[in-house]
């Protein structure tokens, strides 16, 4: 990926002086870097995601339940 950066820059810098800007612009790296973990963690947790809903889905019928039982006289 940096080879292909590098190759191209000098291409993409004399094209435009934005698109130059933008490729020496580091400001956004560590943002990019925490939505890159993020997505990691997210893509590892996964699979449990249907567990989790189910038993989110098991807390709320049992309380609907108990508050059905409780509210009706």
């Amino acid at each position: 990926m940096f080879s292909l950066v590098r190759y191209a820059f000098p291409y993409l810098a004399s094209a435009s002086p934005r698109v130059a800007r933008f490729l020496r612009d580091r400001k956004g790296t560590p943002s990019i870097e925490t939505v890159a973990i993020i997505a990691f963690i997210a893509l590892a947790l996964f699979p449990y995601l249907r567990d989790i809903g189910a038993a989110i889905g098991n807390v709320f019928t049992s309380l609907s339940t108990n508050l059905n039982s409780q509210v009706k006289p």
